[in-house]
């Protein structure tokens, strides 16, 4: 299923020039591809404790703290850290889920808006780099299926390739390659 529904980029930063490369995407070569539940799912390489925000108005729906610890060794696999939004719109219900988080800045139930921060990247989990991992299901249970999203681009800067794809400022589903900008943030 195509979510014809732009979401604000997951990702903030304070510096105008920021900008966030995809390392996968759809049917992702490195780990992705395994399971349906991550088949659509995007990582974006950023630097250990970089604001992670909603893409959505939304409730937080679940939280998992299991750890800290990163390594690509399979005992990692299931000790992450992660968020659950539920986002209700004219297309129903959604959730989004952010993986390998370093700090979770929100609780279960909490409303949040679209551009709020909800936790800092990290790289907790079956996890070579700190990286955000994000991917959005149309059902909450643990084996749903995920699905593509796309993103509003920030009006501070462009990806780094062509903008042929770029529909009035919307691009549909990131690619491998492609450098995103980030949410610009206002100094604190």
């Amino acid at each position: 299923m195509q979510v014809n529904y732009p979401f604000t980029f997951p990702l903030g930063t304070h510096c105008s020039e920021k900008t966030f490369l995809c390392t996968q995407a759809e049917n992702g070569g490195l780990s992705h591809f395994v399971h349906a539940g991550t088949y659509y799912a995007l990582d974006f390489r950023c630097p250990l404790k970089t604001p992670v925000l909603a893409v959505a108005d939304a409730t937080v729906f679940n939280i998992v703290s299991s750890g800290s610890k990163n390594s690509i060794h399979v005992d990692a696999f299931f000790h992450y850290n992660a968020i659950t939004l539920k986002i209700l719109h004219k297309q129903g219900e959604m959730f989004v889920e952010y993986v390998h988080l370093h700090t979770i800045c929100v609780e279960i139930g909490q409303s949040v808006r679209a551009g709020d921060i909800i936790g800092l990247s990290g790289a907790a989990g079956f996890c070579p780099e700190p990286h955000l991992h994000i991917q959005l299901h149309q059902e909450s249970r643990p084996d749903a299926p995920s699905i593509p999203m796309r993103f509003v681009l920030s009006n501070n800067s462009n990806t780094d390739d062509d903008t042929e794809n770029n529909n009035n400022h919307e691009r549909i589903f990131p690619q491998v390659g492609q450098r995103w900008p980030g949410v610009l943030l206002p100094l604190e």
